[in-house]
């Protein structure tokens, strides 16, 4: 399984930050590994609190935000998430998932405001959306591997 919609609550909308506000959260150094496509930020501690109690066997809670130039990838410390995406980047965006050699094994309109579960350690991606996507991201397991393969 790649990609399910799970039945959770939404965060309380007092909790959620604009993207504004996202960009003005302090966060550690960005890796040299990481794409420059991409951004994370730690989400506030309501939200991190609100957000354990929900999911209790998740972990590193925060923002994502990502340009339309997004690659191919493997994530590099963990293979499943549970997302929910605030802003798209529009009505036709979607996530896709490679074997690999980069062969298509599915794809995926994902609606926002919804959470679901992703498994981050098959090659992915998320494309076909303009200006900046941005949600919630909060990591399941866990495992390390070359940010190259």
């Amino acid at each position: 399984k790649l990609f399910e919609y799970i039945n959770l609550p939404d965060p309380p909308k007092e909790f959620i930050l604009s993207l504004d506000e996202i960009k003005q959260l302090s966060r550690p150094p960005k890796g040299s590994n990481i794409s420059p496509e991409y951004d994370s930020y730690p989400c506030q501690e309501q939200l991190q609190k609100w957000i354990k109690d929900v999911i209790p066997n998740g972990y590193s809670i925060q923002y994502q935000c990502m340009t339309d130039k997004f690659h191919i990838h493997l994530d590099w410390t963990r293979i499943e998430c549970w997302n929910y995406i605030i802003e798209p980047g529009g009505s036709n965006a979607y996530t896709s998932f490679y074997d690999s050699n980069n062969n298509l094994l599915e794809k995926h309109i994902i609606e926002p405001r919804r959470w679901h579960w992703l498994n981050v350690g098959t090659k992915h991606t998320v494309s076909n959306f303009s200006g900046i996507r941005y949600g919630i991201t909060v990591s399941g397991k866990c495992a390390t591997r070359n940010y190259n393969t």
